[in-house]
């Protein structure tokens, strides 16, 4: 298996099982890209291991992906048989996932369905524009309305679409948990990427020395550029100065993502067993496919906000919502104990957490910045004015135009600095030392890359192989 599925594991083994169900799926053609006949069941164009398919079924797949088309951009002449095409595959694996479901017999509970409904709407409720503020969904508002009792809101519907998506996501989660890929296979695909010639070299750059230019005459100009012409020709070359002002969410972005997991915080309440399941659901960190389970994590090395927050909970308790820099966390203290050798303090938690995206207040006072910092770059250099900024530069060697080779991002030195934060909080986070090993190979430090692999591999759970 690929290393690239440490990074999207869920994605790429569910994308994997889709391709396995689709591949075995047992097809009956009708009249699947066409209006049906009067052949056949009224209406049936076609059975998927011998469940048929109605025109009408098919239409309203067809119709959802041709407005979704429209959303983005307009329909090209001859395109309608591709959409046509897609609307049946996606027929085909919503099918099969169903079936799948069924022989299984995943099923879901009614307080599994509220559950679901209270702390991750459905997509289509979020953009509902009675939910918007400043054109962003509200948790609040939608709190409130949910908790209405005179709502208008369809909520039957709703519910009715979470107990049909419910059992799809178990199933991915299933398979998610069945799939292995063996520490052997991770090192080998590694190994086969970044493995590279050990070579050495001087490098020095042309105006280091004296040259007796006396030697060097017009003639012997005139034939190096004749016989030289792609060292004169296309175009220029250029060297960039970086830097980068970012976009950090604000209080009314925070506010939101707490009502959001107060909200999974009173459910957990009042279900004391329940953190692994909430975790695996909604948390963002990477533990969650472990339930939010962590490590043993000296004291001493927390961040601030977590040390305070664990300080004052025993065993078995939640702490309040902790606000970080880009993030919500909620923890729950297992045990707490003192090295008796060394005398320090140890900790172990579960955690759950998710980023916190900037709203559009912060989105406009960022492009103000820029705009503040493009004048000032203007007048004084990029240099000088992201210094008067407190930001950071970056400067990215001469290259042609196109061949850059995108280089750009990979040298911003913050994001070594925000992996050893993420680090920080999760010293086992796979995905976390796999992207400080690349970053490290990028630097020439092949041994420091990979000894962090070696963390990246050890740190997958189990039941993550």
């Amino acid at each position: 298996m690929m290393q690239a599925m440490r990074d999207n594991m869920k994605v790429v083994i569910w994308a994997t099982a889709i391709a396995f169900l689709v591949g075995f799926g047992v097809l009956q053609l009708g009249g699947v890209l066409n209006p049906p006949t009067h052949s056949g069941p009224a209406g049936v164009i076609a059975k998927i291991n011998g469940e048929p398919v109605r025109y009408e079924e098919f239409n309203g797949m067809y119709q959802n992906v041709l407005n979704q088309v429209r959303r983005t951009r307009e329909i090209k002449e001859g395109e309608d048989s591709y959409i046509r095409e897609q609307a049946w595959n996606d027929m085909i694996t919503s099918k099969l996932v169903q079936q799948e479901v069924r022989r299984r017999k995943i099923m879901v509970t009614p307080e599994e369905i509220k559950t679901m409904v209270r702390v991750s709407p459905p997509e289509f409720v979020m953009q509902a524009p009675g939910f918007q503020t400043n054109g962003q969904f509200d948790y609040r508002k939608y709190l409130a309305e949910l908790d209405n009792p005179n709502s208008q809101m369809p909520w039957v519907q709703v519910e009715d679409y979470v107990a049909q998506t419910l059992p799809q996501q178990k199933l991915q989660q299933e398979i998610v948990a069945a799939a292995k890929v063996s520490e052997a296979d991770v090192r080998e695909r590694f190994q086969l990427i970044n493995d590279k010639m050990n070579v050495r070299y001087v490098t020095f750059a042309a105006d280091s020395f004296v040259v007796d230019t006396s030697k060097i005459g017009g003639a012997d100009i005139e034939t190096y550029y004749r016989t030289h012409p792609e060292e004169f020709t296309g175009p220029p070359e250029v060297s960039l100065v970086v830097t980068m002002v970012q976009r950090r969410p604000k209080d009314p972005d925070f506010a939101v993502a707490r009502e959001r997991m107060m909200g999974i915080r009173e459910q957990i309440v009042a279900q004391p067993d329940s953190f692994p399941r909430y975790a695996r659901t909604y948390s963002e960190a990477g533990t969650a496919e472990r339930g939010g389970d962590g490590t043993d994590v000296l004291y001493s090395q927390l961040r601030p906000s977590f040390a305070a927050a664990l300080k004052v909970v025993q065993p078995g308790q939640l702490t309040d919502v902790i606000r970080e820099e880009r993030s919500i966390h909620l923890l729950r203290l297992d045990k707490r104990w003192n090295d008796p050798k060394t005398g320090h303090m140890w900790v172990h938690y579960h955690e759950i957490a998710f980023r916190v995206e900037p709203g559009a207040d912060a989105i406009r006072d960022a492009r103000k910045r820029v705009q503040d910092l493009i004048a000032d770059a203007r007048k004084h250099g990029i240099t000088k004015a992201a210094t008067r900024a407190g930001l950071p530069t970056s400067q990215i060697p001469f290259f042609r135009e196109g061949n850059s080779k995108n280089d750009v991002f990979k040298r911003f030195p913050e994001a070594e600095r925000e992996i050893r934060k993420t680090l920080d909080i999760d010293p086992s986070y796979p995905i976390a030392h796999y992207g400080l090993a690349r970053i490290l190979l990028v630097e020439l430090k092949p041994e420091d890359a990979m000894a962090e692999m070696e963390k990246a591999v050890h740190g997958i759970p189990e039941s993550s192989y």
